[in-house]
Formats: structure tokens, C-alpha cells, sequence
């Protein structure tokens, strides 16, 4: 999906059978990914998610490396690009699971749960300044079922993320006519200043 192209639809499957090899390149500005339910990258087989140079993908829930036997890879790297999910996002359910966010990437979701499966192995990384990774309720890390590993207030940020209360605000959000530091640049434009 390069140069300002979109799909659109309500599952999105990166690797569905077993031995099969998917592969998804979101590149650019206005290159979108829309899927209204839910993302598997590596949902039976291997899938890799690529998001790059401002593109974005959005879903309700997502999904990497979901069946044992998975393996699924997302990278979300500039400033941006962009994976919204409206709901939970697994870094490996009970397949294999990595998430990179670099270089002023952000990722967001409701509830992130690395490793939540039995014997899987899963991995999120998130580097670089602007990065973000933000969860706007829990973070579960090796969670085999809904035990101690819970976290009680959990955000992860890899960057410089300026509002936490608001998902919009972050270092790759396009500046917006609202009084808000959208960009987190620190700047407000004299246009949204409201001098009466």
C-alpha cells in the first residue's frame, strides 16, 4: 500500500495458513490500512506488517504471531507512521511475536499483552526518541492467565510523548486548528491563539 493508496476491510489476515508467508508494506503519507475488526499478522503461518514513512494502519484488535506454530513481525519506524487499534494488541498469543517501533513510530492500543501464552516467546521494542507505545489501560508482560503479572497503571513510552491523556498528541500527529500542542513540538501557531 504505497503513495497515498488505501484498502479497506473488516479482518485482515498476514499469513493465514500454515505454511504460508505474507508480507504488507503501509509506506507513505495518506497510505492506509483500515481494517474495522481485527489484524492477524501471522495468524497460522509467517506474516510480516511494515509501517513506514508516515503510514498508517488502523484496527479494533491486533494480533502477532496469534497460533502456536506462528511467527508474526510488525515494524512501525519514522515519524508518522502509525498502528491504531481501538482495542487489545497481543505481541504473541501463542505463536511468536515482535513489535518494533523506531525512529518516532507509534503504536497504540487499549491493553498490550506481550507473551500471552504458554510457551511462547515475544518481544516489543521500542527505541528511538518520539517512539511510543501507548496502552491506555494495562500492559501485561509473559501472562499466562489473569494472575499476578498484572500492572496496575502501565504506559510505555519510548520517546517524548507530551500528553498522555490524549492518544492524538504525540511527536508524528499533524498539527490540528484546536489550542492543543498536537505535535508535541511545544509550539503553539498564532492561529490558535486566541488573543480577546
Amino acid at each position: 500500500i504505497l503513495a497515498g493508496g488505501s484498502v479497506a476491510n473488516s479482518y485482515g489476515y498476514v499469513g493465514d495458513g500454515s505454511s504460508s508467508t505474507g508480507v504488507v508494506t503501509v509506506d507513505g503519507p495518506g497510505s492506509v490500512w483500515t481494517s474495522t475488526a481485527s489484524l492477524y499478522v501471522g495468524h497460522n503461518g509467517n506474516g510480516t506488517l511494515t509501517i513506514t514513512g508516515g503510514g498508517t494502519v488502523s484496527s479494533e484488535f491486533g494480533y502477532i504471531g496469534l497460533y502456536r506454530g506462528s511467527a508474526g513481525v510488525v515494524m512501525v519506524d519514522g515519524v508518522g507512521s502509525i498502528w491504531m487499534n481501538n482495542g487489545w494488541l497481543f505481541v504473541g498469543q501463542f505463536g511468536v511475536g515482535t513489535l518494533t517501533i523506531t525512529d518516532g513510530g507509534n503504536v497504540s492500543s487499549e491493553v498490550g499483552l506481550i507473551g500471552y501464552g504458554r510457551s511462547t516467546t515475544s518481544v516489543a521494542i521500542v527505541d528511538g526518541a518520539g517512539s511510543t507505545w501507548r496502552n491506555d489501560s494495562d500492559l501485561y508482560v509473559e501472562c499466562t492467565g489473569w494472575s499476578d503479572t498484572q500492572s496496575d497503571d502501565p504506559t510505555i513510552l519510548g520517546g517524548d510523548d507530551c500528553d498522555d491523556a490524549d492518544i492524538a498528541s504525540n511527536p508524528g500527529a499533524t498539527e490540528v486548528c484546536d489550542g492543543n500542542d498536537n505535535d508535541c513540538d511545544t509550539v503553539t501557531p498564532a492561529t490558535e491563539i486566541d488573543n480577546d
